[in-house]
């Protein structure tokens, strides 16, 4: 009878373990952060080889002090476009930002099919931002008819995208 007690106690006792593991776990899962997939929407940058957060350009804070916002976010990451492919409404705004570790330059592909965005920017080419986009910066375009224009990291022509104006 001792003998049978024992095993039933040493059951209990590893039932218990378990339930205390798995209430660890449960804790565990839903209190601590997790990272997220998106990179965030920043306006610092991290530097690669100290990891410490560093404060944006000043020609950061000039787009920032001159930018009338945005409807939608395209992340440039490692991986891509994030999201690859974006659907805003006419007249409406996207920021597209460098989260990625490379530069990269942002430039629309325009053919007899898929005409250029109107719009032309300040170097007279439209949806490119004129310039190379180091890792923090960001660019802006607003679109002001409807259409599906499509564009590329002209530094990696692999990485592409596509913008759905209705």
């Amino acid at each position: 009878m001792d003998s049978q007690r024992t095993k039933i106690i040493g059951v209990l006792i590893m039932l218990l373990g378990v339930t205390v593991l798995l209430f660890i776990a449960y804790v565990t899962y839903v209190y601590m952060p997790r990272q997220s997939t998106v990179a965030p929407v920043s306006t610092s940058s991290t530097s690669q080889t100290s990891g410490k957060v560093v404060p944006p350009s000043a020609a950061v804070m000039q787009q920032l002090a001159e930018s009338h916002g945005f409807q939608a976010f395209v992340s440039i990451t490692d991986s891509g476009f994030e999201p690859a492919t974006t659907t805003i409404k006419v007249g409406q705004t996207i920021r597209f930002t460098n989260n990625s570790s490379q530069s990269v330059q942002i430039g629309q592909l325009a053919s007899e099919n898929m005409p250029a965005s109107p719009g032309a920017q300040s170097c007279g080419v439209s949806f490119n931002p004129c310039r190379t986009l180091q890792r923090g910066d960001f660019a802006e375009f607003t679109f002001s008819t409807k259409g599906a224009f499509l564009y590329m990291d002209t530094l990696n022509t692999a990485t592409q995208g596509a913008v759905i104006v209705k």
